[in-house]
């Protein structure tokens, strides 16, 4: 199908955008590092166990508004796909999922916009994480200005994160999978959640002793 977009422009766009996607993701970054120093200092069992970051690719940005339906252009990336600059934290037991969530919302700087809880709501696949979509203030100190810049945090368990590594590997640009590869994934989720509870389970036994 023949591109109704100037490529060259819109990924030049794009990369201008990126800029301020990234200067967002930094203030972000260290924000929830210092959050993690913190329960370091604090607790004798850090919940945060791992935080990783990203920026989408042009590419893959496009091929989202294709998939959603969105207009090709600057203005309609920036208003719809919310999901540039992201972080992804990693706890090794699931109710810590909530505990981080919580902590992050105390933290000044980080506007929340919405929360998805795909843990108490999987998706139909069985795909489960906690979604923050948030907004990070930047300053330009040539221009004078400030401007607010969409991010999307997810929490997840170590259980929820290798489901979802499983996923991608068998899923990715697969658009004919295996038969009754959705119900293999829906059970593997059920498995990883009664293993988790059970995680819950021994170490809160063990922390009572």
């Amino acid at each position: 199908m023949e591109e109704s977009y100037n490529v060259a422009e819109l990924e030049k766009a794009y990369s201008e955008y990126v800029t301020d996607c990234e200067s967002a993701l930094r203030l972000t970054l260290a924000r929830i590092l210092n959050l993690q120093e913190a329960f370091s200092r604090l607790q004798d069992r850090n919940p945060l166990n791992s935080v990783t970051s990203r920026i989408k690719e042009f590419n893959s940005v496009i091929e989202k508004c294709k998939r959603k339906g969105y207009d090709i252009n600057i203005d309609s990336i920036k208003e719809n796909i919310r999901d540039i600059a992201g972080i992804r934290i990693i706890t090794v037991f699931r109710d810590d999922v909530y505990e981080v969530a919580k902590q992050i919302k105390r933290v000044p700087g980080i506007n929340i916009v919405t929360e998805k809880d795909y843990i108490k709501n999987p998706k139909s696949n069985g795909y489960s994480s906690l979604h923050l979509q948030v907004q990070i203030e930047i300053y330009s100190p040539i221009q004078g200005t400030s401007k607010l810049i969409p991010l999307e945090i997810q929490i997840r368990d170590k259980s929820m994160d290798l489901w979802a590594s499983v996923e991608h590997i068998v899923k990715y640009k697969n658009d004919d999978p295996m038969p009754g590869v959705e119900e293999r994934f829906q059970k593997m989720a059920r498995i990883l959640k009664e293993f988790a509870d059970t995680a819950i389970e021994l170490r809160d036994f063990s922390e009572s002793q």
